[in-house]
């Protein structure tokens, strides 16, 4: 899957819709990062010393203010924030 959006970023097809005065709270972020580089809820509530409920609530919050879908545009994303790049 890396390659492919590797190979997508490279030809400049993907686009992520992302809201230009979008904050994200530190939690969201870190939610958001923790699923960018392939984490489930439960181990990201488990890391985060939260609940599975919190960490959906944290990420579909995030989502919605980057006009994200699913899982492939948070990795799309977190690419494109360079998240991916220091694992």
């Amino acid at each position: 899957m890396t390659s492919r959006v590797a190979d997508g970023l490279l030809a400049g097809t993907i686009h992520v819709e992302a809201e230009t005065n979008a904050k994200l709270t530190d939690r969201e972020s870190q939610v958001l990062r923790l699923v960018a580089v392939g984490h489930s809820n439960v181990e990201i509530a488990a890391r985060l010393d939260i609940s599975v409920k919190t960490v959906e609530v944290h990420k579909a919050n995030a989502m919605r203010k980057l006009g994200l879908t699913g899982r492939v545009d948070v990795i799309r994303y977190g690419v494109l924030q360079g998240w991916l790049c220091d694992t």
